[in-house]
């Protein structure tokens, strides 16, 4: 049975939080990172923009509350991070405290 976005999201374990990143252990494929990110960002209030893929690398173009941001994954270390030119660490604490409710 193929896991669904839920189970793949509980699978995400919070590794830093930095004032312009929010990184994450990500022990997925990229196909099931595919499945994940969207309910990811739904959780995050976060809209989902341009994908753009290589080989062992995912990028997406991502807004929160009108602020650019860059969601990023990649394989050969397994991590998911979301950056942004955010000064306020909060503003990531909060989208961080959001993954797990």
């Amino acid at each position: 049975m193929e896991p669904n976005a839920n189970s793949l999201l509980q699978q995400l374990t919070i590794q830093s939080s930095a004032p312009e990143q929010l990184l994450w252990h990500c022990p997925l494929t990229q196909e099931q990172t595919l499945l994940m990110v969207p309910t990811l960002l739904q959780r995050l209030d976060c809209q989902l923009g341009e994908l753009q893929q290589g080989a062992d690398r995912l990028f997406w173009l991502v807004t929160f509350e009108g602020e650019p941001l860059e969601l990023h994954f990649e394989s050969l270390c397994d991590s998911l991070w979301l950056q942004g030119n955010v000064d306020d660490i909060q503003f990531l604490r909060t989208l961080a405290a959001k993954v797990t409710e």
